[in-house]
């Protein structure tokens, strides 16, 4: 029995692509825009040598207990600043079901002011028929991100990167 999965690679928004570790590898799918990739299961990063390609790499588990929270404000600040000079995001883990989801809903709620519902059924309706379903830990996770970043003004972040444990490396090194 193959263990291969299709390759999933979404348009959520016009600077958000979601996916799955078999669409990382695809170049033709990310054409000649710069791209900033958030690789969050540790796979390789295949086009790390290429111009116009910047990896953030943070190797966690799709486990209800990881806590991926602690990443979510680091993330949207390099994220941003990256959005900022004319590259697109492109988020994916191994399956691209849960955690990538719960990054993607990260992103609509800081990046673009959504709502945690509205940044679901937006994701949803992209993403349908292929089907997303976020763990219960990091759904707890992302519901009580919603409630942080209520009231935030853009670009006014309450962390930068200095106290967190630090498991990322990549295009977020330095950019502060």
């Amino acid at each position: 029995m193959s263990s291969y999965i299709d390759p999933v690679f979404i348009q959520v928004c016009k600077d958000l692509y979601i996916g799955n570790k078999q669409a990382s590898k695809i170049r033709e799918y990310f054409g000649k825009k710069k791209w900033a990739i958030l690789n969050l299961c540790g796979s390789k990063n295949w086009f790390e040598e290429e111009d116009g390609f910047e990896y953030g790499n943070l190797d966690i588990d799709d486990d209800p207990n990881e806590k991926i929270s602690q990443y979510f404000d680091e993330v949207m600040f390099k994220a941003e600043r990256l959005l900022q000079i004319g590259y697109t995001l492109f988020i994916h883990c191994n399956r691209g079901k849960s955690r990538t989801y719960a990054f993607a809903c990260a992103f609509l709620m800081r990046i673009k002011k959504m709502k945690l519902k509205k940044a679901i059924n937006t994701i949803n309706r992209k993403a349908y028929p292929f089907k997303l379903n976020m763990n219960n830990g990091f759904k707890k996770q992302i519901e009580n991100y919603e409630l942080e970043t209520e009231g935030i003004e853009k670009n006014n972040y309450r962390f930068l990167g200095e106290k967190r444990n630090r498991k990322m490396n990549g295009f977020y090194e330095g950019l502060c």
